[in-house]
């Protein structure tokens, strides 16, 4: 169905130019089979989308089913471990941060959390799923509006930044076994 080759997880009302933004708000169910071929898209971008989305699994076998090999998934995503281990040191403000992190700010309907992420329970299921060289990465996008209240530092301790990409090559040999046919 979709021309681009580059995919954006809820992009809200300014995606990204370049990508095509499977949003809810534009009557896209990223629960639902997405409407790319197999092995037909370069890259998945995401910020502060999987939190919202019980069926994180889902979210990540149909990443894998869509990318090409080699491609990318890249997101961010509230790190849950991280707000734990601030929750206690916070200024007021962080932790009013931290809360909204946790529940979600209310701005739309769309703005509550399913789902809690932090990278070791991430980084397993992007494995089972078939991904390789998951890793947590310094955080992308532009963070600037919350940068003014509160330092990098923080941001990154409780922001998480995770890059995954599909196997160059089928890892799993699916041809029929010569002795069986």
């Amino acid at each position: 169905m979709a021309q681009s080759t580059k995919l954006e997880l809820g992009g809200g009302s300014t995606p990204r130019e370049g990508y095509f933004n499977l949003e809810a708000r534009d009557g896209y169910n990223a629960t639902a089979k997405w409407p790319f071929e197999d092995n037909s898209v370069e890259e998945i971008i995401s910020q502060e989308f999987l939190e919202h989305i019980k069926d994180t699994e889902f979210i990540l076998k149909e990443a894998i089913r869509v990318l090409k090999p080699g491609g990318k998934f890249e997101f961010s995503c509230p790190d849950f471990e991280g707000i734990a281990k601030q929750i206690f040191t916070a200024s007021p403000k962080e932790v009013e941060y931290m809360k909204r992190g946790i529940l979600g700010d209310g701005t739309h309907e769309f703005d509550f959390h399913r789902n809690i992420l932090w990278y070791e329970q991430i980084k397993k299921l992007m494995e089972d799923v078939g991904f390789v060289d998951v890793k947590r990465i310094p955080l992308a996008g532009d963070y600037s509006h919350l940068l003014k209240d509160f330092s990098d530092t923080f941001i990154q301790s409780v922001k998480l930044c995770v890059r995954g990409a599909k196997p160059d090559e089928d890892l799993c040999d699916n041809s029929p076994d010569a002795d069986n046919g």
